[in-house]
């Protein structure tokens, strides 16, 4: 399953729209100096110089502990857990549909 960490809709504020933000950078060198087996750290690299990366569902469980126990932001980690929840469910989350 295709995921773009380069288009991810975080709501920043509680009564504002979400907003759209590129987290490949960010994303990808936390994932790859976090890693803790090559998997993970190439998923990193990925991340980081692609935004779209084919995501193997065998990773999302390690992805998902990694940024919970990362120290972004719940609006951060939210809309990344989102993302992630949307793609393994199969379901279309968009930015109006909260």
């Amino acid at each position: 399953m295709k995921i773009d960490f380069s288009k991810v809709y975080v709501q920043a504020t509680i009564e504002g729209e979400p907003l759209l933000v590129d987290f490949k950078k960010e994303l990808g060198n936390l994932i790859y100096s976090r890693a803790a087996d090559v998997a993970l750290s190439d998923l990193g690299k990925d991340i980081y110089y692609k935004g779209v990366v084919d995501m193997p569902e065998t990773l999302i469980h390690p992805l998902t502990e990694l940024i919970s126990a990362s120290p972004l932001v719940y609006p951060v980690k939210k809309a990344l857990f989102d993302l992630l929840i949307e793609k393994e469910n199969g379901t279309k989350k968009t930015k109006t549909n909260k």
